[in-house]
């Protein structure tokens, strides 16, 4: 997979669509915490993003975890 686009490389940049701006911006104001345990690193993230979104395998630390209402 990593060499897919090795062929089209030089005209890659051409041939590949842009994306709008909005879109990167929606992406910069939410931020995922994987193995988030109790939330502090989430917890701390909501100071700077719109949205975050924690994930941890465990279900205790998630139901024991900080609350905010951007997490």
């Amino acid at each position: 997979m990593a060499g897919l686009f090795d062929k089209q490389a030089e005209v890659y940049l051409e041939a590949r669509p842009t994306y709008p701006k909005e879109w990167y911006m929606k992406l910069a104001a939410h931020t995922l915490s994987f193995g988030t345990g109790n939330g502090q690193a989430a917890y701390s993230l909501s100071e700077h993003y719109q949205q975050v979104v924690g994930s941890d395998i465990s279900e205790e630390q998630l139901k024991h975890a900080m609350q905010h209402p951007r997490v």
